[in-house]
Parts: structure tokens; sequence; C-alpha cells
């Protein structure tokens, strides 16, 4: 009730001032109350406002300004005492995710808030204080080598260390590992600095390649190091270089199998801190090699025994860390998941905890920014709160998405789904796997090969679930079902509320690596044929097409541009029809696509936008030339203002369907 009548005593103030007097709100609303509890020694007054705060911001995102005030009033009044310290973290952490100027001075109050929670606060909060702290240090001395501010980032996992040695944590190999990448970071800067002077002064080859080898072993930054080409001798450099800057998608299959090559020659000394990314670089072009290549020709068995090698080399390294990625390659997903931007229904990030919350008409849905190659586990720590259905993985493998499915169909049910109308596979019946309110923990393997083969091995709590061989193909999920982007794994539900822990990937072999906030739409048209999708170049928007039609698509290729750099994506399937090309003027993108379809991809028109930004003016916009037929049925898609960075759809006899992938 004090709530809402909060509520409605700011809807006036907040109208009548136009939204812009945020602290004459404030005023009206708490400057009495504040005054009030400020004037008494009874801490209960304190934490109660600090909570009423703290409920009153949760519903203002709209309004940061307020927010600000909400949130740093709520922290010092709940700070005062160890009953507010749970609510007074949480206001801090509210503050540091809604206003992005606040971040940085947040989350120091909230180091310090958690240091004395962790020490000085309830018994029973002490412990999750502590891992709490850890956390917020880790996450911001991996932002922190995400900028290159390596020093900067020295110092967090420096306490982090420190605080994981005295509580005993698991975590303290992890620290120890980003601490180590970290300082081998910042000592790469301060040469590579050493190394550009010297190049102003004596502009010889050798410090040019030098350089370039830095950004390229070191540094895993081959589009920096394209600047420093133009002063090398040595020609492997030169071509090979610029196509690594690239992305994979748009690298020919004949340098695919070089670069793979050359990579796996960089790492000299498979043992030391470096040539754990240059292996994994070796091996991303051999697994696209591969999945391009089937002949079975020499180019091919020559790709399949580096990549053994290749496994060989990284199973024989000692643990590895960069980054967000932690040691043995292991990804903690969580933290890199943005609920506005990879969750499309039901989704809440609250405290460090993914919330879905499905309805049986509105599936929660959310997609998590990471990629992986080759084998690789993931593990999951849940809680289902509230209804009683079931939670289902969407799993890459092999160019594929696998949906395993724990306690579905309201049977306790689990199993491996095949998509359409098939029967599901590996199904583990035997009463419900998940108890409410009960914490569970799900492992799931996934050991693709190179021959199409998959096996997948899960358990909950220990217990096996499911345990299955066979062609990869044999597997998936109807591609209108899929919600996220191509390549990446996927969480959703219906009819239930999931509390999601923790969840971690860890490459078995291959690679886990963070990726953009990425959504691909359903794919429009038929459902037929092989999978296909690809992205621009890094910092790309899709600006065009070109291909050919007449009274259906029967081929496209994807155009974008970098800056005002035009690069050609992949062809995608070749036929002989009327040629098309459609290309956006200066300074505008494809923002969005009207399209006529039925069994096939019929036709279309792209919708140029206005680029302010890294965003699209859909107020600024004019279209391009009807491309096909018109038969079918007609739809839009629509990236609101986001730019599309890649395609996807399915092409076999016939160009089927197509669908766009957009940065969020």
């Amino acid at each position: 009730m004090r709530i809402t009548c909060l509520l409605a005593a700011l809807c006036v103030p907040l109208c009548a001032a136009g939204a812009d007097d945020a602290k004459s709100v404030f005023d009206s609303l708490f400057a009495a109350k504040i005054k009030a509890v400020s004037a008494t020694a009874d801490r209960d007054d304190d934490v109660t406002l600090a909570k009423d705060m703290l409920a009153l911001a949760k519903t203002s995102a709209n309004q940061p300004a307020l927010v600000a005030l909400l949130c740093d009033t709520a922290h010092d009044l709940g700070a005062k005492h160890a009953d507010g310290y749970v609510a007074a973290a949480e206001a801090l952490t509210l503050l540091a995710d809604t206003v992005e100027e606040k971040k940085p001075a947040a989350r120091e109050k909230l180091v310090a808030l958690l240091t004395k929670q962790s020490t000085a606060g309830k018994p029973d909060e002490r412990e999750p204080a502590g891992e709490a702290l850890i956390d917020l240090l880790v996450v911001m001395g991996d932002e922190k080598v995400d900028g290159r501010q390596f020093i900067e980032a020295v110092a967090d996992y420096r306490r982090v260390v420190a605080l994981a040695t005295q509580r005993k944590s698991a975590s303290l190999d992890d620290a120890k590992a980003k601490l180590e990448f970290a300082l081998s970071r910042d000592r790469t800067m301060k040469q590579l600095v050493r190394l550009q002077e010297k190049l102003l002064k004596d502009a010889d080859s050798a410090t040019a390649e030098e350089i370039v080898k830095l950004y390229v072993i070191e540094l895993d930054d081959p589009e920096s190091a394209k600047a420093y080409l133009n002063r090398v001798k040595d020609e492997t450099l030169k071509t090979l270089v610029p196509l690594a800057a690239g992305a994979v998608d748009q690298v020919s299959e004949e340098s695919l199998l070089k670069l793979g090559e050359w990579y796996k020659s960089l790492a000299k000394d498979p043992k030391s801190p470096q040539a754990a990314g240059v292996l994994q670089r070796a091996k991303t072009y051999l697994a696209k090699y591969l999945e391009t290549h089937t002949a079975a020709d020499l180019g091919r068995t020559k790709a399949e025994v580096m990549m053994k090698e290749i496994d060989a080399a990284v199973a024989a390294a000692p643990a590895a860390s960069s980054g967000r990625t932690v040691s043995r390659r292991e990804v903690d997903v969580l933290r890199l998941v943005d609920d506005k931007k990879d969750g499309m229904a039901g989704t809440t990030m609250s405290r460090g905890r993914l919330i879905l919350t499905g309805t049986v008409k509105v599936w929660a849905r959310v997609s998590l920014p990471v990629a992986m190659t080759g084998a690789y586990e993931m593990r999951m720590v849940f809680q289902r709160t509230a209804g009683n259905d079931d939670l289902s993985i969407v799993l890459p493998a092999g160019g594929r998405h696998i949906l395993h499915v724990v306690d579905g169909w309201g049977t306790g049910t689990s199993a491996l789904h095949c998509g359409g109308q098939r029967q599901n596979l590996a199904i583990a019946s035997g009463g419900a796997r998940i108890t409410n309110g009960k914490v569970h923990t799900l492992v799931i393997a996934v050991v693709p090969d190179e021959k199409g083969q998959v096996q997948i091995r899960s358990q909950v709590d220990g217990k096996d679930l499911i345990d299955w061989s066979g062609r990869i193909d044999e597997l998936g999920m109807n591609a209108d079902e899929y919600p996220g982007h191509p390549g990446n794994p996927a969480i959703r539900n219906s009819s239930s509320t999931y509390v999601i822990q923790e969840i971690k990937i860890k490459a078995l072999s291959g690679t886990v690596e963070p990726t953009e906030h990425l959504y691909a739409t359903p794919r429009c048209g038929g459902w037929g044929g092989g999978r296909f999708h690809q992205l621009g170049p890094k910092g790309s928007m899709l600006v065009g097409f070109r291909g050919t039609a007449g009274r259906l698509v029967q081929s496209i290729q994807p155009i974008y541009r970098v800056g005002t750099k035009t690069v050609d994506g992949t062809l995608v399937r070749r036929h002989p029809d009327t040629a098309f090309e459609i290309v956006a003027k200066e300074g505008y993108a494809v923002g969005a696509i009207n399209y006529s379809t039925g069994n096939f991809f019929d036709g279309f028109e792209a919708v140029f936008m206005k680029v302010k930004g890294d965003r699209l003016d859909p107020n600024d916009s004019y279209k391009s030339s009807w491309i096909g037929g018109r038969g079918g049925n007609n739809g839009t898609f629509s990236s609101d203002g986001a730019p599309i960075v890649g395609i996807h759809g399915g092409t076999g006899a016939d160009f089927d369907g197509l669908g766009v992938i957009f940065r969020r």
C-alpha cells in the first residue's frame, strides 16, 4: 500500500515538472521522511525507508536522475545498520546497472559495503557477501581488460586473489590466472610502446614486423596490426594478417587452411601463455574449413591431422586465462548476460541472477552471448520457484541447434528434441527431476566430431539423465522456435519461473569465447535446405544485397560497410537468373526488409535508414526497388533502429528462407 501511494504521488509532480526536476520530486516525496527518521535512534525506520526508496527506484527506470537520488539515499540509510546492508547493496547494484555515469562511483561504494558486510554483517550474510565481493571485483577487472586498462585490472585481480586466499574460495586459481594474464598484457603493451617509439626514429622493417607479431600473437588483434604492414617485407604477414582481421565467414576455403596452418606455426611453445589464444585461432579456421570443405582429399586430411595435433597440444598445456575467459577456457556466462539485449521475453537480471518467467502464451527466452567450437561442457545451477513446466536448453553443435528438455511435457520426462513431427530421442522418464524450491545443478557435455557425429551426456545433481550418441542431423529444433543468434546457446521455458544462479561453459576441445549481443529473427519462407548464417566484419552494418531473382529470389549476397569501406559478404547459392544489386547511399544502412514469402523466399525490398552513431533513424528512410516476385504472405524484418550485421536462412535446390541478425 505504501509503494502504491508513492507511485500515485509521483505521477502528478513528474507531469507538472515535465520530468526534468527530479530533485524537486524527490524532496516532495521524501524530505520530510528523511528528516523524521534522522531525528530518531531507531534503526528500523532507516531500513524501512531505504526499502521504500529502493522499491520506487525499481519502477522508475525511465527516470535516471530520480533513480540516482533514490538509490544513493537508500544506500546511505541502509548502510548505517547490518539490517540494511542487503537493501543498500541492492540499491547500489541497481544504480550501477541503470545510470551509466554513476556506475564507477556506485561500484566503489558497493565494494566498501560488501567488504563491511562480509566481516561485520549478520553471520548468515557474511559468506555470501564475501563471494559477491569477489564476483564484483572480477567483473570490474574483466571490463578493464576488455578496455585494455591492464594495470588497473591488475589492482582488482590482486584484491580478488587476497580475498580468495583469505576465504579459501574455489575461485582462487581462476583469480591467479586472471592476474597473471593482466600482468602479461601490461608488459606487452609497454613493449609495444617502446617499439612504436623506435619505429618513429628508425623505420626499419624488422621493428615493424615485431610490432605486427605482438599484435597478432600477444594481443590477438590483427586489425591493429594492419596499420604497420606497409613497412614490413614478410609477404606471409602482408597476405594473412588482413585475412585474419576480417570475419571468418568472409575467408575462402583455401585461405582458411592457410590461416589455420599459419596460426598453428606461431605457437612455437605450446606451453607459453600466449599459445592458447593462437591455437584457438588456428582451430577456428580449421574447423570452418572442415565444415565447408567436404571433399575427402589431401586438404581435408591435412586439416584433420592439424586439428588432432592442436587438441593434443592444448590438452598438455597449463591452464590459461584471457579477460573474461577463466582457466581451462571456461566462461562465466551469467556475467555476460544483459537482460535488455539478450532477453526476448520474460527475462530479468537481479543481483547477478537470471530470472525467467514464462507463461502458456509467452515463453521466457534468453540468448547466451557466447560461442563455442569443438566439444564443451555447460554447468547450470538453478531453482524453479513456481509452476511445473520444463527447462529447455538450446545447444549449438556442428552448425545445428539441439534442444535438450529437462522435466518436460508435464510428465517429468527429459529428452533431446528432433524438430518438426519427428519423435524425440534419448528419452529419460521416471518422474519429475526438478523440485520447486530446491537448488539443482545441471551438467551437459556436447562432444561433436568432424564426421557429423555427436555425443550428448547430461546429469542433474550428479544423477545420469541423457546419454546419447548419433548423427548431429538426427537432432534439431524448429527454426522458428530458436530464441537467439545462430551459434549461441539459449534457454527458454513456459508456465514456470526459474532463477538461474550460475551458468559456466568450459571448452573440452576448441574454444569458448564471449560474443556481441546479437539477435536473429525467425527466418521467413520455407524451412527446407541446409542452414547458413554469416556476419559482416567487426563494426560493420548491412548496406545492401546483390544476387539473382526472377519469380523467386534465387541467390543473395550481403553487402556491408565499415566506415567508408564497402565489404562483400559470402554469396549464398549460385543461380543464373536476372542479376540485381541494391546498395544504400552514403550515410544510410539497411534498417528493415519488407518481404513476400510462401514455401520459398519470393521477393523483398530493403528500407534504408540514416546512420546516427551506432544506431539507425527510422524517421529518415527510403526504400529500394522491389526484388523478385510478390507471391505468398507479406511481412517485415525491422531492427527498430539497431544495426543489421548479418543474415541467416536455408538453401538447397532452391533459396528457401531468409532471416536477419542485428546487434542489440
